[in-house]
């Protein structure tokens, strides 16, 4: 037993020696709340600190290409927009600049979520 911890379950003790006002079994009253720490480090595994990896190559493709879409949509689209009011741009080349922006953003987004998850399987082997 802790010798403080019974010193401080001494001084909300009653008077008559009767009832405790606030003590009790461990975990209940006051001391409810309290933050414990415990000796020792946690027990930590090399696949305690893994990503979960359960995306898979399509599903990654799929969430690329939809970013793809909304980058190319938000940096291209509309600044080619805006271009296209001072510079009168063709139809056929506003379609492949959005078609290549797509395809580029889609492209890279993939290599580098799939080199970044690579990198993280081999740190969290290392750990």
């Amino acid at each position: 037993m802790d010798p403080r911890r019974e010193a401080e379950r001494a001084q909300f003790s009653t008077a008559e020696g009767g009832d405790e006002l606030w003590s009790g079994e461990y975990g209940k009253g006051w001391n409810r709340l309290s933050i414990t720490r415990k000796s020792g480090a946690p027990p930590l595994k090399p696949d305690d600190l893994m990503l979960p990896s359960g995306l898979g190559n399509l599903r990654m493709l799929l969430s690329c290409t939809g970013m793809g879409l909304l980058s190319t949509c938000l940096y291209v689209w509309v600044p080619a927009m805006l271009v296209n009011f001072f510079v009168p741009i063709g139809g056929m080349v506003l379609v492949a600049v959005l078609a290549g922006a797509f395809i580029t953003f889609t492209v890279s987004l993939y290599l580098w979520g799939t080199i970044e998850t690579q990198r993280d399987r081999e740190l969290g082997l290392r750990l």
